[in-house]
């Protein structure tokens, strides 16, 4: 049975790649890909999976490819909006900002709960000098994601520090009402809290991201472990208030 064997050859082939994946390997896993379309060249998450390498290596323009590939392929796919997420990513490398910002509006149409593409919306959005795109982007994405980081560069996209504060206390009651997520990317506060005057907000953001934090990072609901968690990072401030909500 021909078509038995091949499938055995494509499940070998995929568990080599993710083999390859997990060691980093990029030009094993690369070449590994490339023999698996070579075999099924209608499966557009070998495409997308490619592009992704090939976005690694720097091979902006085979990756535009492939991904466009898999949209080919299949575009009522569930998860188009990833490969759209991609390519605006891809165009952001290469500086095409208008080209990212039309790729990142189409995946949060596609798919508004998918939180990276706001963030990519808001960027080239800025760079385009669309200001308030960016803005209604970064109060979109945390409306639909309830990131805390989205909220915090909202505030920082305004010159004026009471504008920037006020637009994050209003956005601050939806936090009240939703659920954040939790998030180690601690540069949003960081810059709140070198700004001065966003001290105060910053550090109920940082609480409410850590109460939401806490069900992750323990087994028994133990405020202590968050002492220990090993992704802190070393900012004192930030300890601070870690030593604070763990109390």
């Amino acid at each position: 049975h021909p078509a038995e064997v091949d499938g055995l050859k494509c499940q070998r082939l995929l568990a080599q790649a993710e083999l390859s994946r997990t060691r980093n390997e990029w030009d094993h896993e690369r070449s590994l890909y490339e023999r698996l379309i070579a075999q099924d060249q209608a499966n557009p998450r070998d495409y997308l999976r490619l592009a992704e390498i090939q976005t690694r290596q720097r091979a902006f323009d085979e990756a535009i490819a492939s991904a466009r590939t898999a949209l080919a392929l299949n575009p009522d796919a569930p998860e188009r909006h990833v490969a759209y997420a991609h390519l605006g990513h891809v165009f952001m490398w290469k500086k095409q900002w208008g080209n990212a910002q039309a790729m990142f509006r189409r995946a949060v149409e596609i798919d508004p709960s998918y939180g990276p593409p706001w963030t990519g919306l808001a960027k080239s959005s800025m760079r385009l000098g669309h200001v308030e795109l960016a803005r209604e982007a970064w109060r979109e994405g945390f409306r639909h994601t309830h990131d805390l980081n989205a909220l915090g560069r909202l505030g920082l996209s305004y010159e004026s520090a009471a504008d920037g504060r006020e637009a994050m206390r209003d956005l601050l009651e939806e936090v009240k009402t939703g659920t954040p997520k939790g998030s180690t990317d601690w540069e949003p506060y960081e810059r709140l809290v070198a700004h001065g005057v966003y001290e105060e907000l910053a550090a109920q953001l940082l609480t409410i991201n850590l109460e939401r934090m806490i069900h992750a990072v323990t087994t028994q609901g133990s405020r202590l472990a968050l002492l220990t968690y090993p992704n802190w990072p070393k900012n004192a401030w930030i300890n601070q208030v870690i030593r604070q909500v763990a109390a």
